[in-house]
């Protein structure tokens, strides 16, 4: 980790009542406010929608 290798031995799982919650939540103001730190935190990880 940190070397920019992927570690597929680490998982997290986020649930959101529903599509439409995520949405409203990834284009609220405030969401946006902070998205770069989202971004720098997946820079090396795989973001799947299921």
């Amino acid at each position: 980790m940190g070397d920019g290798e992927l570690d597929r031995n680490i998982i997290s799982i986020v649930e959101y009542p529903s599509l439409a919650a995520f949405i409203n939540m990834a284009s609220s103001e405030e969401y946006q406010k902070i998205h770069v730190h989202r971004e720098a935190g997946l820079a090396h990880q795989l973001l799947v929608e299921c």
